[in-house]
Parts: C-alpha cells; structure tokens; sequence
C-alpha cells in the first residue's frame, strides 16, 4: 500500500479562510510552498478608495427609482431592470472595468472593484450579466478572433445580449471531463446535439457557451470545444427546473442538430478545456458571494434586534449572539480572502487553491446567515397571510433558505472544491 504523504504547510490552508493552525517547522527552499508574502499587511482604509466609495453611493443616489430600488429579500430583478442598470453602470465606465481598456476596462485596483460591487449589492442594484461580464466576455477577449469580439463584445455592453454558460449535463456536473455533447462537423458548419442541465437564465438567454465533443480521444477532456451558440437557433428547447423554492432560476436545453457557423468556435477545435480553466476560477470567485452575505447579516441583525424570544431580542440571547459573531468574523476573513483572489497577478497551483477555498466556504457561509435568519424568525418564516403588513423581507426568508442549499452544488460541489484542494495545495 502506497503511503500517504504528510501534508504540507496545512496552517496556512487554515489560516487563510479564517481558522487558526500550528506553527510548522522552517522548510527548505526546493520544497514546496503554499504560502503567501511574509511581508506584513496594511489594514487601515485608503482615503483614496474611501472617496470613491462615497463617490459611488453617490453615483447611486442619483439614479431614478425605475433603476434601482430597494427589493425585499429573495425578490429576482426583472431583464428590463436589469438592462437600465447595465446602461447605467456603461455610460459611467464602471460596467466591465476588469476588462482591457480598448474594450471599456478602467485598470482598477482589486479594492475598487470590491467596493463597486459591495456597494451596489448593498443598495440593492440590479445585477449585471455576470454570465457576460465576467465569464464569457473575457474568454472572447483573450482567445477569441478580432471577428467574435466585433461581433459579441457590444452586445454585453449595452446589455442587448444576455448569455448562459452550456456545461453541465446529466452525466456531467462537476466533472466537466464527462460532456458528452456531440458537435458534428460538416463542411463550414457544426451540427450539435446534446443536453445542458442545470442551465442558469437559459430563459432569458440571447446567446450560449457550450463545451461540445468535437473529436472524441482517448482522454476523457480531449477534443472539448468552446462554442458559441444562437438560443433562438432552430432545433433549441428550453424547459425550467423548478428550484426547492419554487423559483424558476435554471434549465433544461436540449439541442437536437442545431446548425453552428463553424466561425463561432472559440480558438482551435480540442483546446476548450485550456480556455475553461481561466474561466472557472472566475465563476468560483463570484459564486462566493461575499457582498450578498454582507447584505443579508445586515437584515439579520435588523429581525435579531427586534424578534422577540421571552421577552427579550434574539440579540440579547448570549447562545444566538455569538453564532452571528462567529459568522461575523467568518465573512471579515472571507472578504480578505476575495480580496487576495482578485489581486492575485500570478497563474497557478497555489491561485487556483485559494479561489476553491474562498468558493466552498462563502458559500457556505451564504447558506448560513440564511439558516440564522429562519432561526430568529421560527415558524414566522413560513406563514403565509394574504394582504398582511408583514415585511417582504420576512416573507422571503423561508424560499431564501430553500434555494440557497444549491450554494454548495453551483459551480462545483464542496467534495469537488476540497479534491482540489488536496491536490494542489496539499499534494495529496
């Protein structure tokens, strides 16, 4: 039987999502490291990044009600909604400011883009086609052809053009490894088949990103293709999936020899997996959720400071109070940690493994001011009385719950995010 190495540097592991571990024993230098600069951190706020928080609260303000405006807990802006914010955020500049700067990018600090959407979370702004915005739209920019940009970049821009991201199946969830798609290759064209599952806003989508089977290897990730796919193609199907709230969030597709222009392949045909890696670590981070938790512990705290449990707040009740502190600090690491992420100017083992940290837990920490919330509430949270003045945030508090159980499946599952990181950070 093979043995199992000893993990290395597991304090550090620990330590950057929140916890605590023991000092380790100096290491050679050709060992190696899953650790971050020695040098000490700076905790004190820049003015300069202060100013433009208070310049986007702002920014905020100034919007008509149409644009924004406060939704209860739960509430799913509609498109049109969703569409004036992303021409509002274009015209201010501040929409893609991770882009390149021919595409409308800013050349923003990691903390700026934080704080941007910190504070539009907080206010309760529409959210962007993250889809777009932060997934396919900079895969077309670093691997697509003058062409495909000319064509798709503008669309996300101005918000004419939604996206959903086609790769999941029923075989295939967080093993990507396993898509079975088919896209058969006939003279300029693709004809593809195949189904996606668990397909987020493919309702409302203009356009898809599919992983397909182009040619079928040995491996099982050879021959993925990146493919860019007209929803309103001919052979298209598209059927809900009802979420444990009830909600209609994801999808079903079915493509039954849809026809592809064979320009809309994205780099060489074999090489998607390449294209993808780049992408996952983007959807882990955003999938953390750190500024929607932030919004939802300050609710928390507004039901525990009035809740009342014999005849006293929930916030009085030392046992509870110290549940919310601990995710308190919780969510203050994982916020640092977002922060590490998104600064991150290197590519690798090490980056990669800090992103599946910060998904796993901030989704789990996502699912757990949900849970205190249910709990300050009780049976309150899953009444329904017609025409009462209770609020909407209340009433959202029970479906909030449900649906936010599917935090630790979305983007790959806590098993999968752990694998990795006993891979690539522990070596095991």
């Amino acid at each position: 039987m093979a043995r199992l190495r000893r993990p290395r540097r597991m304090s550090t592991i620990v330590a950057a999502h929140g916890g605590s571990g023991r000092r380790e024993q100096p290491r050679s230098e050709s060992q190696p490291q899953f650790a971050a600069s020695r040098e000490s951190m700076n905790f004190d706020a820049d003015p300069q990044d202060e100013a433009f928080r208070t310049e986007v609260r702002r920014f905020i303000a100034a919007l008509s009600p149409e644009i924004v405006r406060g939704k209860p807990l739960g509430y799913t802006h509609s498109r049109p909604e969703r569409e004036a914010w992303i021409r509002a955020l274009n015209a201010q500049g501040w929409l893609v400011p991770h882009w390149s700067r021919a595409w409308g990018g800013r050349d923003w600090t990691a903390m700026r883009r934080h704080i941007l959407h910190d504070e539009t979370c907080a206010a309760g702004c529409p959210e962007v086609d993250r889809i777009a915005t932060d997934l396919v739209g900079p895969i077309i920019q670093a691997f697509g052809s003058a062409a495909q940009q000319r064509r798709y970049l503008p669309g996300i821009l101005s918000g004419t053009e939604f996206w959903c991201q086609g790769f999941s199946e029923p075989q295939a969830g967080s093993d990507l490894s396993l898509v079975g798609t088919v896209a058969r290759r006939e003279g300029e064209r693709y004809i593809v088949s195949g189904r996606k599952l668990w397909t987020t806003q493919a309702h409302l989508a203009d356009l898809m990103f599919a992983l397909v089977r182009v040619k079928i290897g040995n491996e099982l990730q050879q021959g993925l293709s990146f493919l860019l796919v007209d929803m309103r193609a001919g052979g298209i199907s598209t059927r809900p999936v009802l979420t444990l709230d009830g909600g209609h969030h994801v999808n079903e597709v079915l493509l039954e020899e849809v026809s592809v222009p064979r320009e809309n392949l994205i780099g060489a045909e074999g090489q998607g997996w390449t294209y993808v890696r780049a992408l996952l670590e983007s959807e882990r981070s955003s999938a953390a959720g750190i500024p929607h938790t932030k919004r939802d512990l300050r609710r928390l705290e507004e039901f525990a400071s009035s809740e009342l449990r014999h005849g006293r707040t929930m916030m009085d009740d030392p046992v509870f109070r110290a549940k919310l502190e601990q995710l308190r600090d919780e969510l203050h690491a994982l916020e640092f940690l977002h922060l590490r992420v998104l600064s991150a100017t290197e590519r690798g083992p090490r980056a990669e493994a800090l992103g599946c940290v910060l998904k796993f837990r901030g989704a789990q920490a996502y699912q757990r001011v949900s849970e205190l919330m249910l709990e300050t509430l009780g049976e309150r949270s899953i009444e329904y009385v017609p025409d009462s003045q209770r609020s909407a945030d209340e009433a959202g508090v029970a479906a909030a719950y449900l649906f936010r159980r599917s935090a630790t499946i979305a983007a790959g599952t806590t098993e999968i995010q752990k694998n990795m990181i006993a891979a690539l950070a522990l070596e095991l």
